[in-house]
């Protein structure tokens, strides 16, 4: 892989995804959406036998890099085209015929909220952070966080979250049903570790049949959903509550918003 946005290692069967942009954390702009699409893509070779992807640094992912991408009229088409990969991610996540955990070592906020709920499990430390993000910059959610939330969380919270858009803590995002396990952070690398190798050494045939299973009954309708919300993203980027959202982010104060 050229890009060194993402970093993909093999240790025996497990391949290990980290997002390395640290100074940016871990902002997904076009170039690292694609690197992790890449990344991600690599794992269907069956000599891996379990999945993680994480973050370098204080974050998991901060989401989209909305800084990067700019408020300008071209914000949906931008937005549209980093979704092109991140989706293909997602997608593959689901369809890969082994486990993949995210390791979510610190915030993880819109899509990179959204990619951290889109993986089998999620191994969180107690240092982490949850935000949905997307409507709070007058934007829709992105990467199946209108799909995944509402199957782990339910409906009412689900809302909650896109409605009010609260900083969750490790431990609210285990009662939200988001988190799976929350692990002390001088202890995150090596529980990781340790989940992840016990995957690895698992009825792999027998997890690839459940999760085939689970698909189907939960997520029959992926790929177009995840279509519908980069439709709905590019209309949003286009609005002026958006170039709004995106003027106050930067400029650090609370946003203006007109409904239009």
């Amino acid at each position: 892989m050229s890009s060194n946005t993402v970093l993909s290692e093999r240790k025996g069967s497990v391949c290990s995804i980290t997002i390395n942009r640290p100074d940016n954390f871990n902002a997904l702009d076009l170039e690292t959406a694609r690197a992790l699409s890449e990344a991600v893509a690599s794992c269907h070779d069956e000599e891996v036998r379990a999945v993680v992807i994480t973050g370098a640094g204080r974050a998991f992912c901060s989401g989209g890099d909305l800084a990067h991408l700019g408020a300008g009229p071209d914000l949906g088409a931008a937005l549209g085209d980093v979704l092109l990969h991140l989706n293909r991610a997602v997608i593959d996540i689901r369809l890969l015929a082994k486990p993949v955990v995210a390791a979510v070592n610190g915030v993880a906020a819109g899509g990179g909220m959204g990619l951290a709920l889109a993986c089998d499990l999620r191994i969180v430390s107690e240092k982490a952070k949850f935000k949905q993000g997307f409507t709070s910059a007058a934007l829709v959610p992105d990467t199946g966080w209108s799909l995944f939330a509402p199957l782990l969380s339910g409906l009412s919270l689900a809302s909650e979250m896109l409605l009010l858009d609260p900083l969750l803590t490790a431990e609210q995002a285990r009662k939200y049903g988001i988190a799976n396990k929350v692990v002390p952070a001088d202890e995150f690398t090596e529980r990781v570790e340790s989940v992840v190798q016990s995957l690895a050494a698992g009825a792999t045939l027998a997890f690839a049949e459940a999760k085939r299973h689970l698909n189907r009954a939960v997520l029959p309708n992926l790929e177009t959903h995840l279509e519908q919300e980069r439709q709905a993203m590019i209309r949003a980027g286009r609005t002026a509550d958006a170039r709004e959202g995106l003027t106050a982010f930067g400029e650090k104060r609370a946003p203006v918003f007109q409904g239009r």
